[in-house]
């Protein structure tokens, strides 16, 4: 399969692989794993109280990854627009 322009293909036709091939694309599959992961991580410690305290640390590890993801934006665009917000 060849590589293809993610602007040339509709919303459905884009799957992780080709989400993989930018560096927004990384930011955004990471940002969804962790959120999956996050939830699921929830549910866990719904079904198993005892350890709720454990499963709260790792949910705030998650979510300040986030945050970090979220404030360090800039790592993730083409280097193109790195330039142009740099001179800005």
């Amino acid at each position: 399969m060849k590589n293809k322009k993610l602007e040339n293909k509709k919303l459905e036709e884009i799957t992780v692989q080709d989400m993989m091939l930018t560096p927004m694309g990384c930011k955004i599959v990471a940002e969804t794993a962790i959120k999956s992961l996050a939830g699921q991580i929830g549910k866990w410690a719904e079904e198993y109280p005892e350890e709720r305290e454990n499963y709260q640390a790792d949910i705030e590890v998650l979510w300040r990854t986030l945050w970090l993801f979220n404030k360090c934006d800039f790592l993730f665009k083409d280097p193109a627009a790195k330039d142009e917000d740099l001179a800005a």
